[in-house]
C-alpha cells in the first residue's frame, strides 16, 4: 500500500509452508523447481547455512514467497540482500523484545500483541525496499506497519503481495517535517486503541542516526531500536558527532563504539541540536 493510495491488492496470508526437514532441504536448493535464472537470494540460501539470522529466515514461510512470487524478482535480485536479510533479522529479534516489555502481562490483549501485532505500529526510517519491514508483516500480520525513504526510484511492486497488506509506504525525507508528522500519528493511532507504536532504523549513515533519536523522542514513540552506520561527516563543525573519529583516536577506543555511546546519551539527556539549542 504506497501512501495516499487505496490497498493495492488485498489476500488473507501466503500459503502456510511448515517447517520441516523437507522445507529446510528445499531452502538449500531453492531454483530446483523453478524457471528462471539463479539471483541472489537463491545463491544465499544454497547450501549450509551458518549465519543464525539468515537461517532463522530460511526457515519461515517468507522463503517460499521471495523465492516463487515474481512480484519479489526485483527484490530477490538485489546484490545485497544477504546483507540486509541478516540485519534486518537482527533488528526483529530485538523489536519482538522490545514488544515483550512493553506488553509484559500473560492478558489476552498483550498475548495478541505478541502473537500478532494487533495494537501494535512499527515506524520504519529510512527503509529502502523494506526488508525489515517485510519481515515484521509476516511476524505481524495484525500489526500496523510504515516505511519511510526519499527515494523515488525504487521499485517496490513486493509491496502488493498479500503478506504486505499492512503495510503503508511513505516517500519522505526523514529531516522535513512530514516524517515527523508520519511518526506522531502512528503513535497517536496505536494509542487510541491501547497500542504502542516502535520506531525502528537499521544502517542508519551520519546524522540520520541522530534525527531517528531525535524523531522518537519528539513523537512520544514507546520504544525505539536503531543500529547506525557509518560516521558523520566532517562537514560542519557545529554538527553534532562531526569530531567523534578524531576524539575515538585520542581516547584509543573504537569510533563507532564511541559513536554509538553519543546516541545513547541522546535517548536519556535529548541533547542539542545543530544550534546548540537544548532539546
Amino acid at each position: 500500500r504506497h501512501e495516499g493510495g487505496s490497498r493495492q491488492e488485498e489476500g488473507h496470508g501466503m500459503e502456510e509452508d511448515h517447517d520441516t526437514a523437507e522445507g529446510r532441504e528445499a531452502s538449500r536448493a531453492p531454483c530446483a523447481s523453478l524457471n528462471r535464472k539463479k539471483a541472489a537470494l537463491d545463491f544465499a540460501l544454497e547450501g549450509e547455512i551458518t549465519n543464525p539470522h539468515l537461517a532463522a529466515f530460511a526457515a519461515t514461510p517468507l522463503r517460499r514467497a521471495l523465492l516463487e512470487d515474481a512480484r519479489f524478482d526485483y527484490w530477490r535480485r538485489y546484490s545485497r540482500c544477504k546483507k540486509e536479510l541478516i540485519e534486518s533479522w537482527a533488528a526483529l529479534e530485538q523489536l519482538r523484545r522490545c514488544v515483550r516489555r512493553l506488553f509484559p502481562s500473560s492478558a489476552a490483549a498483550d498475548a495478541d500483541a505478541h502473537r500478532t501485532g494487533a495494537g501494535l505500529a512499527f515506524v520504519e526510517l529510512c527503509s529502502g525496499r523494506g526488508c525489515l519491514s517485510m519481515l515484521l508483516a509476516h511476524e505481524f500480520p495484525d500489526a500496523t506497519i510504515h516505511m519511510c525513504d526519499a527515494d523515488a526510484r525504487m521499485k517496490l511492486p513486493h509491496l502488493t503481495h498479500p503478506s504486505m497488506r499492512n503495510v503503508t509506504f511513505h516517500l519522505e525525507d526523514v529531516f522535513r517535517d512530514d516524517a515527523e508528522v508520519t511518526v506522531r500519528d502512528a503513535v497517536a493511532e496505536a494509542e487510541r486503541t491501547g497500542g504502542k507504536c516502535l520506531v525502528v532504523g537499521v544502517h542508519l549513515c551520519g546524522d540520520l542516526a541522530r534525527r531517528a533519536v531525535e524523531l522518537w523522542r519528539r513523537s512520544g514513540a514507546h520504544a525505539l531500536v536503531l543500529c547506525p552506520c557509518c560516521l558523520p561527516r566532517r562537514r560542519r563543525a557545529d554538527a553534532f558527532g562531526f569530531h567523534v573519529a578524531d576524539q575515538a583516536r585520542k581516547m584509543r577506543v573504537d569510533a563507532y563504539a564511541l559513536w554509538c555511546v553519543m546516541l545513547y546519551g541522546l535517548l536519556a539527556t535529548g541533547g542539542r541540536d545543530g544550534d546548540g539549542d537544548e532539546k
